[in-house]
Parts: C-alpha cells; structure tokens; sequence
C-alpha cells in the first residue's frame, strides 16, 4: 500500500473528499499519533497526517477535529493500534506509559471514548501496537509481497519461499519497549493474530552477559530482582550495555553516546565496543526466541520494526548472523531438531506495518468485507 504524507488534517480530508465510503486506521505511538484514510474503492493508496499527542485529552480532541470535519462521510471500518495491552473484551487499550497524567484511567483507552463521528459502533477494533504490526504483516504476506520486503536470515526454506503457513510465527519488535506476538495464516486464508506481552519476561542467564545484567539491576533500581527483556533489548539498554562495556574496556577510546542509533553506526564503522552491545542485544532476542520456539512449536520468527531496517548493516553481516544463528541454536530443545526446523527472517522494507494492519482489522469490521 502507498502512504502519501499530508501536512495538515484538511488536507487529510481533502484527500477522500470525492469518496462515497472510506476505512480509518489510527497509530497511536508514544510521542506522535497518526491518522490515515483511505477511500474503500481504492485500498492500495491511503494518506496519512503525523502530529504529536502525548495525553488522552490532546488525542480524542485530535481524533474529534478530524472526525467533524468528515461529517457525513460513510466511514464502514475503524482500527486504532497503540503501546499497551488490549484487554479480553477488546474494549479498552492501555495504559500508554508515555501519557501525561496522574492515574491510569489518564493513560487508557475505551472503545466508549472514541468520537462516534471517525469511529462507527460494532465497526471498530482496538489493536495492541505489536498485535496491529503483526496483522500487518499478514497482509504483505497475503498480497504476496513478503518475499519483497523481508529476508532469510536462516532456516530450512529458501529466501524464495517465504510464507507464514507453516505454523505460528512469532514476532519480535524491538524499539523503546520489546513488543512480541504471534501470527498464523490458515490453509483457506484465515488470519490469526496473539499478542503477547513476554517483553516483561525476566532475562536470567549463566552466560558471560551475566555481568552486564547484574549491573542492570543498580541502573534499574528494583532490589535484587533481575531485568526485563523491555529493559535490555531496547534502545535504553543498548545504550546502557554500549556504556558497561565501554568502561568495561577502557583500552580503547570510545566517546559516551546519547542515541541508540549512533552505537548501531559506530559498530558499523568498526568499533568494537559498540558491535559488542549489539551482539549483546541482539544474542538476548534470540534468547526470548530460542526459549518462545518450543513454547509455542513455532514455524518461524520475523524481526519486524524500524530498528530492524535501521540495523541492516549489522544483521546482514554473515559473520554476525551467524554468531546470532548459534546462539538462537543453543537450546536444550535444540538436541530433538525443535529450533533448527524454524525460519527466522526479519524486515528490510520500509513498511507501515501498524497502519497496514489497523486498514486490514478496519476492512474486517466492515459488514460488507469478505475478509
């Protein structure tokens, strides 16, 4: 699908004017919020406007401007992906960590707060971010489009073949938390999305990282409890771990860093401080992986997200995937053939997959459908 950026919200409403019924589809993030339309008849192009939004009220003020302004529009689907669980009911999302306000019910949304005018009732669905991502991904994979924008890092299928069939996928998305979900599509055509929240699953390990992730607990403050992976396989913890082995290794001169992006550059220019934190973050995702796998009989894993593109000199490297390949492979279950039967690939197109994914529940909710 082609997202065409706009500036402003009566361009975005400019751009479906001429439509009889359109589908909304909503990513609300940490720091920015965006809103995309796209007119039913035409599903392979959307526009899309960003603003920032970090509190409830400047989102469902945000959502409600947009919404008057398409008065009178026929709206048969709605989707809103954002950064917190759903609950059973899919009533209500949240809470956001990065909202302002002073009780959770600042940091929630219900289905009951959304304006009616952008939101039809029994046509809307909320969607965890990495639950939106993951359905996301079904959709390039049911446009045909997955072996365009994804690559084998390895497994027993060629790059050529990729495909989700073959059993629950997991996927990882590692960002400002570590986001994991599964998807499966059925033989006739049937999209199953999971999401999970084993981000706050407890890293413990007797490997040499085990250093480290002592450390962690004096940055993190939590008495002896041990760190979670949204701790150390996030942008803040390959910082942290960047700066451990820095002071760690004090033979080299390597400057202090404040973006993650910089320790993902400076390991590729050759610092090897910097390649070992990444080695480090990404060793503990093959970790939470390797120990998913058996969990759930997985067919495969996918890497997905932005920092997973960002990173593709680091992860195309054959020396580094195979230093990954052979930590996923360090199983126990490994000895009866569980994680070498599992295709990991990982994301290399510059896909909006959580917009993607809120378009596909979007088009679900629509009565006349047929997906």
């Amino acid at each position: 699908m082609d997202f065409k950026k706009v500036d402003g919200i009566d361009e975005l409403v400019a751009s479906v004017s001429s439509a009889t019924a359109i589908s909304v589809a909503v990513d609300v993030g940490g720091t920015n919020t965006r809103v995309s339309l796209q007119s039913v008849a035409t599903p392979t192009a959307a526009t899309v406007f960003k603003k920032k939004v970090n509190s409830k009220v400047d989102l469902l003020d945000f959502l409600s401007t947009i919404g008057s302004k398409l008065a009178g529009k026929k709206i048969t689907g709605a989707a809103l992906a954002g950064p917190g669980p759903r609950n059973a009911t899919g009533t209500q999302l949240g809470p956001f960590s990065n909202y302002q306000g002073n009780s959770n019910n600042d940091k929630i949304i219900k289905k009951s707060d959304l304006p009616s005018s952008l939101f039809p009732q029994g046509n809307t669905t909320l969607l965890n971010d990495l639950e939106a991502a993951a359905y996301g991904i079904a959709a390039v994979s049911k446009s045909g489009e997955l072996s365009s924008n994804f690559s084998m890092m390895w497994g027993p299928n060629d790059a050529k073949r990729m495909y989700l069939e073959r059993g629950p996928y997991l996927v990882i998305a590692a960002g400002t938390g570590c986001g994991t979900g599964l998807v499966h599509l059925g033989s006739k055509g049937s999209v199953e999305v999971m999401p999970l929240e084993f981000g706050h699953v407890s890293v413990v390990t007797e490997t040499p990282e085990e250093e480290w992730l002592s450390h962690m607990k004096s940055i993190l403050k939590r008495g002896d409890k041990p760190p979670e992976y949204d701790d150390v396989v996030t942008g803040r913890g390959l910082l942290w771990a960047y700066d451990f082995y820095r002071q760690k290794d004090m033979s080299v001169a390597t400057p202090t860093l404040k973006d993650p992006a910089e320790v993902a550059q400076r390991s590729h220019d050759g610092c090897k401080v910097a390649r070992k934190a990444m080695q480090v973050h990404y060793k503990l995702i093959m970790n939470l992986a390797s120990n998913l796998t058996m969990g759930f009989v997985l067919g495969g894993i996918v890497i997905a997200g932005d920092n997973a593109m960002h990173n593709e000199p680091f992860l195309s490297s054959p020396d580094n995937v195979e230093y990954l390949k052979t930590a996923y492979l360090s199983h126990t279950t490994e000895r009866m053939g569980f994680q070498s039967r599992v295709n990991v690939i990982r994301q290399t197109g510059f896909l909006s997959l959580n917009l993607l994914g809120a378009f596909f529940k979007a088009s679900a909710t629509d009565v006349s459908s047929k997906l």
